[in-house]
């Protein structure tokens, strides 16, 4: 065979592939500092994606694919986006953070931890990690 073979299988999954993986992790990691893996809003959005990841890469229809993330405290703008952008978007996370107390943050500017006293509390977010196809 051919060292130069194209990619022919995808490796994004459906949402039932997608649980079941998410379903096993869970086991090994409940979460990761304060944010859950929030699987109705993911259900949510399935309508409006094209696929879910196991990892934050992957290959779509012989393109590989890799995560970016944003930040949003409005699923539904979200999911309006990911409708409206015209390419397919791929799944890979919905990680809701919820309010927490922070006693260090980073300073913006140096990146040196600064302690908060009194501690401050974070507004809650989501944080969306997806692939969109056609952008590596």
């Amino acid at each position: 065979m051919d060292n130069t073979q194209e990619i022919i299988d995808d490796t994004t999954l459906t949402f039932d592939q997608w649980l079941e993986n998410v379903e096993k992790m869970q086991q090994l990691l409940p979460s990761v500092r304060n944010t859950f893996l929030d699987i109705p809003s993911v259900k949510y959005l399935e309508p409006v994606v094209a696929g879910f990841m196991a990892m934050p890469v992957g290959v779509y229809q012989g393109q590989v694919l890799t995560c970016r993330t944003i930040k949003s405290t409005d699923i539904s703008e979200f999911r309006t986006y990911v409708a409206n952008l015209g390419k397919p978007v791929i799944l890979y996370q919905a990680l809701w953070c919820p309010s927490w107390p922070l006693f260090l943050v980073a300073n913006p500017e140096t990146f040196e931890p600064v302690v908060m006293d009194p501690p401050m509390i974070s507004d809650p977010y989501w944080m969306m990690r997806f692939a969109v196809v056609g952008e590596g």
